[in-house]
């Protein structure tokens, strides 16, 4: 089949909501695998806390007290989030929103040391060998997790950041780039550029490709038989729109048809 035939049949392209329907379909389909392992990610944070604690913490080490630390560093993890948010919110465009930002890490920083030292009556060096410890436990985990798992979770993830990403208005780029612009040949489609900028949004890019599908059918109906030099140059524009179609749909996640 010739780019002439082919653009003949192409179908009109898919909007940004059609595809984020589709991401939404896969999330959900495979929902229980996500549940899944979030928590069995918190049985292995809290088994490290255990393990570390029995290091460092002699007799005070038990899965009450390593519950205990996870709740803790959850619950004012959350709070001071929260707070420094607020405050963040504020300060806007000042000053002070990097003062806010810098005072939230030192809280942070002063809680990953200050919640084994309260639950286990421990000193700061033996506060540090908990973290220590529990991060190396943690890693290990979480790598025997993933194995266990398989590559179920690491495609249900990817299907979350897309479709968090189409919410959010950004494009996803399979390198994780961002071009700032993209150039367009001399005899360009309307919409062609705007289509062909991966450093536009999804929705943008779709527009784009909405444009250049309604001006090659109108092109399409006006080629005229023996005009070889108008059929070659469609040929191209087509081939180019059903290029930078392939190219939307592997950025959104979709497989190519």
């Amino acid at each position: 089949m010739d780019l002439f035939s082919l653009a003949q049949a192409m179908p009109a392209p898919q909007t940004a909501q059609q595809i984020q329907e589709q991401l939404r379909q896969t999330l959900f389909a495979h929902a229980g695998t996500y549940i899944l392992w979030l928590f069995l990610a918190q049985v292995v944070t809290v088994v490290s806390y255990w393990l570390a604690s029995c290091v460092v913490a002699g007799e005070e080490a038990s899965i009450k007290n390593a519950v205990k630390v996870w709740l803790l560093y959850l619950v004012i993890t959350v709070v001071v989030f929260i707070v420094g948010g607020a405050i963040a919110a504020i300060a806007a465009g000042s000053h002070s929103e990097a003062a806010a930002g810098a005072i939230v890490v030192i809280v942070l920083l002063l809680v990953l040391f200050a919640v084994p030292m309260n639950v286990y009556a421990i000193g700061f060096l033996r506060a540090t060998g908990f973290l220590v410890i529990t991060i190396v436990l943690g890693v290990i985990g979480q790598a025997g997790l993933g194995v266990a798992m398989g590559t179920s979770i690491k495609d249900q993830l990817a299907v979350m950041e897309k479709l968090q990403s189409l919410q959010a208005g950004k494009a996803i780029l399979p390198d994780g780039t961002s071009p700032d612009g993209a150039s367009a040949p001399a005899d360009a489609l309307p919409g062609e550029l705007q289509a062909g900028d991966r450093g536009r949004t999804l929705p943008e890019r779709q527009k784009g490709l909405d444009m250049m599908y309604e001006e090659l059918k109108k092109r399409r109906l006006a080629l005229k038989e023996n005009d070889q030099a108008a059929r070659s140059k469609y040929d191209q524009q087509a081939a180019r729109y059903l290029a930078l179609l392939a190219r939307l749909k592997a950025d959104a996640g979709q497989p190519a048809q």
